[in-house]
C-alpha cells in the first residue's frame, strides 16, 4: 500500500475492512500473483476500547474469512475473551513455550547495563526475580517491566546516566517493599504495584496520575510543552519519570505517548475508572492544544479528537468549521 498505516488501534479497527480491500484489489492488478500477504498482530486481547475501556470485541472488525493470499497471525492470552472467539471459530492454536536460555540471556543482559541504582539493590531486585515461578520466568514483558522499571536503567537517545541523578532514584526504591515483591507472579499485578509505588514516591500523586492518563489518552502524542500547561511538570520530574517507564513509551519528533497496550490498559484500570475525570481531561487536553500549539494537521487532529470523546461536540463543529474555513480560502497576494 502506498499509505502510511499509523499504529492506532482505534483507527485499525476502524478502517481495517477498508485497508483490507484496497490491499487485495492492488494485488489482483499484480501481473504475478505470486506474493502472500502476512498480517501479525501481537497481543490483540490488549486492544482498548475507547468507550468501554475493555477488551475490544474482536469479532466487530476482523473478519472471519480473509481473501487469497492473506494469511493471519495472531497472539493472545489463553483466558482473553479474544482467544475464546478465535477456538469458536475452530482457528489453529498454537501454544509457544518460553525457552528458559532466552529469558536467562535477558537477564544477563540487565545486569550488565549500567543503572541508575547502586549494585546491591540491583542484585537484590535480581534474586527476587529469579526466585519467581516458571509461567512468571516464561513472560517476557514480566521480565522486561519488573527489571525496566525496578532497577531502571539509562538508553542511548532516551535518557542517559548524565541526565537523571541516581540518588533520587535509589531514594524512591529505599521504601520498596521487597517482601510484596515477592509475592507476586504476573504482569497484571506487577503494573499494578509500579503504578501504585510510584504515584506516592515519583511526583506528587496527582501530577502522576494526571501526566500518566494524558498519555494514555492521546492519539497522535503530545509534547513536552504541552505536558507542561497541563500537568506542571518540570524537567527534573519528566526525565525521572522517562528514566522508569521508557519501556513503555514511545517518542517521534517530540511527540510523546505510552505505546504499550498492555500497560496502557493498566493505567485504565487504576486511574480511568471515573468517568467525569476522564472527560474532563480530555476537554483540559484539548484546551492546550488550541490556546498554546501552533496550528497543523497533526493539532486539529489530535484537538477534534478529545472534543469528540469529551462529547463537546458544539466546539468540535466551530473547531472543524474555522479549520474548513482556513483550508478552503483563497491565498491572495498582494503586488
Amino acid at each position: 500500500m502506498d499509505q502510511k498505516v499509523e499504529l492506532l488501534e482505534e483507527k485499525l479497527r476502524m478502517y481495517f475492512a477498508y485497508w483490507l480491500e484496497i490491499c487485495d484489489m492492488k494485488i489482483k492488478r499484480e501481473v504475478v500473483n505470486e506474493c502472500i500477504v502476512i498480517l501479525i498482530f501481537e497481543g490483540i486481547d490488549s486492544f482498548i476500547d475507547l468507550y468501554t475501556r475493555k477488551e475490544s470485541v474482536v469479532s466487530f472488525w476482523l473478519p472471519k474469512c480473509f481473501p487469497d493470499r492473506f494469511k493471519v497471525i495472531v497472539t493472545a492470552n489463553s483466558s482473553s475473551s479474544a482467544m475464546s472467539y478465535f477456538r469458536k471459530l475452530g482457528s489453529t492454536i498454537i501454544d509457544i513455550p518460553a525457552d528458559p536460555m532466552i529469558i536467562r540471556n535477558l537477564l544477563d543482559n540487565y545486569q550488565e547495563k549500567p543503572s541508575f541504582t547502586d549494585q546491591q539493590r540491583r542484585d537484590k531486585i535480581y534474586q527476587i526475580l529469579g526466585a519467581k515461578t516458571e509461567d512468571a520466568l516464561s513472560n517476557s514483558l514480566f521480565v522486561k517491566t519488573f527489571m525496566a522499571t525496578l532497577t531502571p536503567y539509562p538508553t542511548e537517545g532516551i535518557i542517559s546516566l548524565s541526565e537523571v541523578n541516581p540518588q533520587e532514584i535509589d531514594g524512591m526504591l529505599e521504601s520498596i517493599d521487597y517482601e510484596e515483591l515477592k509475592d507476586i507472579n504476573n504482569t497484571e499485578q506487577l503494573f499494578d504495584f509500579i503504578l501504585e509505588f510510584y504515584s506516592q514516591k515519583m511526583l506528587q500523586a496527582e501530577k502522576f496520575r494526571k501526566i500518566l492518563c494524558a498519555i494514555t489518552l492521546t492519539q497522535k502524542g503530545l509534547t513536552l510543552a504541552e505536558l507542561t500547561h497541563l500537568v506542571r511538570i518540570n524537567d527534573r520530574e519528566w526525565k525521572k519519570l522517562i528514566a522508569v517507564f521508557k519501556v513503555f513509551l514511545m517518542t517521534y519528533k517530540g511527540y510523546w505517548k505510552i505505546n504499550s497496550e498492555p500497560f496502557k490498559k493498566a493505567v485504565y484500570e487504576k486511574f480511568m475508572k471515573d468517568d467525569d475525570y476522564v472527560l474532563k481531561l480530555h476537554i483540559e487536553i484539548a484546551e492546550i492544544l488550541s490556546k498554546f500549539t501552533p496550528n497543523s494537521v497533526r493539532k486539529l487532529e489530535e484537538e477534534t479528537f478529545h472534543l469528540f470523546m469529551a462529547r463537546d461536540f458544539f466546539r468540535l463543529k466551530e473547531v472543524m468549521s474555522v479549520s474548513y474555513t482556513h483550508l478552503t480560502l483563497p491565498t491572495i497576494y498582494s503586488v
